[in-house]
């Protein structure tokens, strides 16, 4: 376990790769994919990550509909 995160475990997983017989990227692809069925299969969720957006300024919404200040007048 590297860390305890607000709302997930972040783990790290070290390994080693003999070059000679499979690529670098290839067997940190296969280890990826392998680690990310395992977890699936027991059931542990990968979190999404959240974004919040916030927008400020706008006019106000009435009955989801734009309020034009301009045509009230």
């Amino acid at each position: 376990m590297r860390e305890l995160a607000a709302s997930t475990v972040n783990i790290e997983v070290r390994f080693w790769v003999n070059s000679r017989r499979l690529p670098f990227l290839e067997m940190t692809s296969q280890v990826a994919q392998a680690i990310k069925e395992a977890l699936m299969q027991a059931g542990i969720e990968m979190p999404t990550d959240i974004y919040t957006v916030r927008l400020r300024g706008l006019p106000p919404f009435i009955n989801n509909h734009r309020v034009n200040y301009d045509e009230q007048n």
